[in-house]
C-alpha cells in the first residue's frame, strides 16, 4: 500500500475533486472520512524512504486552508488507542484517527488496508502559504530516490522541508511545534491525553462533528431530513463501510463519556444525553442485534426511495438523476447483503424480508416507473428505465435467494435475551426498570383497559360479550375502494376540534396532511403511518398520512378481516394518532420551535410514539366523539361508547405489544403464542394478529407506544400537581413538544422542579 504525497504547490484542490488535472491520472480519491469530507490519497513513489523507529511513515494527504498530514502505522502495536481522538499540543495540532475501513478500495489496490491519523496544523496569524510552481512528477520521483529522508515542501513561507535538518531555521513558533510533534510521533509512547475540556463549546464541536459523520454514513436519511447536499447518494452496506461506522460510533461513545452533564449548561446537559442515547441505540443495533448480519430486511428496504417521487424538493429531472445513481447501486447493496448475512437467520425476519423485497420490486416497476414516465428528456428516461429495471431484478433475485437458500434452514430463534433487553431500555430510553417489572405494569394496565372496553360495550348492548359488540362495530367500515377518501374526510373536523378546544397550539399556515396508500414496500409491516417532511426541509413541505389498503390477491375473508381494523370509529382514533394532534402536530411544533440539530435529528421511540398514542385517550377525555351539546341523547351515548371502544381497542393493541415484546425477547414466547395473545387480549382476527406478532420479532421497541404513553401520563400528573391552579393542558402539551424528541425521563428534568421525582417515570 503506497500513497503519493500531495504538496500545497502540487495541484488545486478543486482539481483533485474533479480529477480534471492531467497529473491525477494515477491517483485515487477515497471518500467517507470521519468528518464527512473527502480525503484524497494517491500513490507514493518513495514509501520506503523513511521509517521511524516507531514504525510511522508521514505523508501529506490534503492541503486546503489548513495543512493536513496523514500517517500510516506500519505495525499495529504502535497504533494510538482509539480513545485518543484528539490531542492538542501547544494549541496548534489536533490528531484525529481515521480508520482503514473508511477508505474505499479503488483502483488496482484491491487489498487496501491502512490505518491513518490526520494531523491538522492551524494557520498562524498573519501568515499565508505561498503557492509554488508544480514540479514534474518524474523529477520528483528521482529527487526522492536521492534522499535518505522524506522530503516535503511544507514550510509555510520558505518552502523548505521541515522534517529534514535545514541550515535555515524556521520561525520559533513553528520550530517549537515541529519538535513537539516529532517527539510525539517518533517516541510512539503517547500517554492517554484528552484535549477536549468539558465545556459547552467543546461539546458543541464534538456534537457537530458526530452529526456530520452520522449523516455522511446515512445519505438517504440525510435527504429525508432535508439536507439535500446528500441527494443522489446510496447508503453503503459494504463490510468496509459498516466496520468504519461501527468504529466511528465507538469512538464517539468514548468521547461523549468524557463530558459530564453537570459541567455543561442545562440545555447541553440534556443534549449530551440525547446524543449518548442515540449512539447507544446505534451501537446496540450493530453489536447486539447484528442487524446487518442477521436481519435481511435491512437490505430489502434499500429501495425505500419514495421521497424522490413524493416530494418536489428539486426539479423532477434532477431527482431522476439522483434516482439513477442510487438505483444503480441497489444490485451492489444486495450483493453486500448476501455477503454480510449469516448462514442461518431468524425465520420471521426471512419471511418478512421476502415480502418486502418483492414489494419493493413491484414499487419500482409500477409506482416509480409511472412517476418518472412524464420526464421529457428521452436519454434521461432511458437511463432511468435501465437502472430501474436492474434494481427491480436484483430485488426479485434477492427475494428468491432468501426463499431458496435461507428460508429452508432458518431458525425460529430471534429473541434478544433479558440482559440485552434491559440494557437497551436503560441506555436508549433511560428507563432503568427490569423487564419483568414493565411486564407487570403492562399486564395490570391491560386488565384495566379490558374493563374499560367492557364497560363501553354494556352501553351499546348489555346482553352480548364485549368482543362480539366490537365485532359488530367493526362491520361499520368503508369498502376497499372508499378506504382512503373516507379516512381523509374527517381530518379537517379533527383539526378544528384541536384548535377550538385548545388542546395544543398548531403553528399557523400549516399545510394539511394528505391521505395516501402506503407504498408497496412498507405494507408488510405497516397498518398506517405518518410521513412528515424533514425538519430541515425548505421546499417540499407536504405531509403524507399513509394507510395500508387490502391486497388484490387476498381472499374475500382476508380483505374483510383487514378492513374491520378501519371501522369508522377506529379510523378517527387512528387519524388522531397519526395527524391531529399526534405525529403531524408534533412535527409542526418541532419544526417551529427553537430546537437545535441534536434535538431535531435524534428522537426517542417512546416519546414519538408515546405522544401519538397518548393523544388518542386524551382527545376522548377532552370530549371528542361525545355529545355536541348537553343533554346527551341515547344515540349520542352509544356513539361515544363506540368511540371509547375503538380507543380502548387501540390501547389494548399497544398494551399487548408491550407484553408480547417483553415475553418474546425475555421469556421465549413464540410467534404462534404471540398471535394467540393478540387474538385473546385485544380481540384481533388471525391475519392482523399474526402481522403484529411477526413485527414484534424484529421491532422489539414497539412496547414504547404504551411505555411512552404511561410516562407522559405520569409526567402530566406530576406537572399538574406542581402547577396547581395555574395548570393548563395546552401549555403542558406545548412545553412537552417544544424541546425536541428526548427520552421522557429527560423531560422530567425540564418540567419537574423536584429532583427527587425525576426518576419516577411510571
Amino acid at each position: 500500500m503506497q500513497f503519493q504525497s500531495l504538496r500545497w504547490r502540487a495541484v488545486n484542490f478543486q482539481d483533485l475533486i474533479a480529477r480534471q488535472n492531467s497529473r491525477l491520472r494515477r491517483r485515487r480519491i477515497f471518500h467517507r472520512c470521519d468528518d464527512g469530507e473527502n480525503t484524497i490519497f494517491a500513490r507514493n513513489f518513495d514509501a520506503e524512504s523513511i521509517e521511524a523507529a516507531a514504525g510511522i511513515v508521514l505523508h501529506v494527504a490534503k492541503i486546503v486552508r489548513l495543512h493536513e498530514l496523514a500517517m500510516r502505522i506500519e505495525r499495529g502495536e504502535h497504533a494510538l488507542h482509539r480513545s485518543i481522538n484528539e490531542v492538542v499540543i501547544a494549541r496548534f495540532v489536533t490528531i484525529d484517527i481515521i480508520l482503514p475501513q473508511q477508505l474505499y478500495r479503488l483502483g488496482e489496490n484491491r487489498d487496501l488496508r491502512v490505518t491513518t491519523i490526520r494531523i491538522v496544523f492551524c494557520r498562524m496569524r498573519g501568515e499565508k502559504p505561498q503557492r509554488q510552481q508544480p514540479v514534474d512528477e518524474r523529477e520528483q520521483r528521482q529527487h526522492n530516490k536521492n534522499k535518505s529522508t522524506f522530503h516535503e515542501d511544507l514550510d509555510f513561507r520558505s518552502g523548505r522541508n521541515f522534517w529534514q535538518r535545514s541550515t535555515h531555521s524556521l520561525t520559533s513558533r513553528l520550530s517549537l511545534l515541529m519538535k513537539r510533534l516529532l517527539l510525539l510521533i517518533l517516541c510512539a509512547i503517547v500517554p492517554t491525553l484528552n484535549a477536549a475540556q468539558n465545556t459547552d463549546a467543546d461539546f458543541g464541536a464534538v456534537a457537530e462533528e458526530f452529526i456530520k459523520g452520522y449523516l455522511n454514513a446515512r445519505p438517504l436519511l440525510a435527504t429525508r431530513l432535508g439536507f439535500h447536499e446528500y441527494d443522489g447518494r446510496a447508503d453503503d452496506f459494504s463490510r468496509l463501510a459498516l466496520d468504519a461506522e461501527l468504529q466511528r460510533l465507538r469512538r464517539f461513545d468514548d468521547r461523549l463519556r468524557k463530558f459530564e452533564p453537570e459541567e455543561l449548561n442545562a440545555r447541553n446537559g440534556i443534549d449530551l444525553r440525547i446524543l449518548q442515547a442515540a449512539v447507544a441505540n446505534e451501537l446496540f443495533e450493530f453489536q447486539d442485534v447484528h442487524k446487518f448480519e442477521r436481519n435481511p430486511m435491512t437490505y430489502a428496504h434499500c429501495a425505500d426511495l419514495n421521497i424522490y417521487i413524493a416530494r418536489n424538493f428539486a426539479p423532477l429531472e434532477d431527482r431522476v438523476r439522483s434516482l439513477i445513481v442510487i438505483e444503480s447501486q441497489i444490485p451492489n447493496i444486495l450483493i453486500a447483503g448476501k455477503t454480510n448475512l449469516e448462514a442461518v437467520l431468524p425465520r420471521p425476519h426471512v419471511e418478512l424480508a421476502i415480502q418486502i423485497a418483492r414489494g419493493s420490486a413491484d414499487f419500482l416497476r409500477k409506482d416509480m416507473a409511472t412517476a418518472v414516465d412524464v420526464v421529457k428528456d428521452q436519454e434521461l428516461r432511458a437511463n432511468f428505465i435501465d437502472a430501474n429495471r436492474r434494481a427491480a431484478v436484483a430485488l426479485s433475485d434477492f427475494a428468491n435467494w432468501l426463499e431458496k437458500d435461507k428460508l429452508p434452514k432458518a431458525t425460529p430463534n430471534f429473541a434478544l435475551g433479558e440482559a440485552k433487553y434491559q440494557r437497551w431500555l436503560t441506555e436508549t430510553e433511560l428507563v432503568d426498570l427490569p423487564p419483568a417489572k414493565i411486564l407487570e405494569v403492562g399486564l395490570a394496565r391491560l386488565k384495566e383497559e379490558q374493563q374499560t372496553f367492557a364497560d363501553a360495550a354494556k352501553i351499546i348492548d348489555p346482553n352480548r360479550p364485549p368482543a362480539d359488540v366490537f365485532k359488530e362495530i367493526q362491520k361499520e367500515h368503508p369498502s376497499a375502494d372508499k378506504l382512503i377518501p373516507d379516512i381523509g374526510k374527517n381530518l379537517d373536523q379533527i383539526r378544528s376540534y384541536v384548535t377550538e378546544h385548545k388542546i395544543v397550539g398548531i403553528p399557523p399556515n400549516s399545510k394539511a396532511a394528505q391521505v395516501k396508500e402506503t407504498p408497496q414496500y412498507d405494507r408488510a409491516t405497516s397498518f398506517a403511518s405518518m410521513d412528515t417532511p424533514g425538519p430541515f426541509e425548505k421546499k417540499a413541505t407536504e405531509a403524507f398520512y399513509y394507510v395500508t389498503p387490502v391486497e388484490p390477491g387476498w381472499s374475500e375473508q382476508q380483505k374483510e378481516e383487514w378492513l374491520t381494523s378501519f371501522n369508522y370509529y377506529t379510523a378517527d382514533v387512528t387519524s388522531i394518532h397519526e395527524a391531529y394532534p399526534g405525529h403531524y402536530v408534533q412535527f409542526l411544533r418541532l419544526n417551529a420551535s427553537s430546537a437545535n440539530k441534536i434535538e431535531k435529528i435524534f428522537g426517542s421511540y417512546a416519546f414519538i410514539e408515546g405522544w401519538a398514542h397518548y393523544c388518542e385517550q386524551m382527545m376522548l377525555d377532552q370530549g371528542f366523539g361525545g355529545p355536541r351539546k348537553p343533554p346527551e341523547t341515547a344515540e349520542e351515548q352509544k356513539r361515544a361508547a363506540k368511540y371509547k371502544m375503538a380507543q380502548a381497542s387501540e390501547a389494548l393493541l399497544r398494551l399487548c405489544r408491550l407484553c408480547v415484546s417483553v415475553k418474546m425477547h425475555t421469556q421465549e414466547m413464540s410467534v404462534d403464542e404471540a398471535t394467540k395473545f393478540f387474538r385473546e387480549n385485544c380481540y384481533y382476527e388471525e391475519k392482523p394478529a399474526r402481522s403484529e406478532a411477526m413485527r414484534g420479532t424484529f421491532d422489539y421497541g414497539y412496547l414504547n407506544y404504551s411505555l411512552g404513553k404511561l410516562q407522559i401520563l405520569k409526567l402530566r400528573e406530576d406537572y399538574k400537581a406542581q402547577q396547581g391552579a395555574e395548570f393548563s393542558l395546552e401549555q403542558f402539551h406545548n412545553q412537552l413538544l417544544d424541546h425536541g424528541m428526548p427520552p421522557i425521563r429527560l423531560l422530567r428534568e425540564i418540567l419537574i422542579k423536584d429532583k427527587a421525582k425525576w426518576d419516577e417515570v411510571l
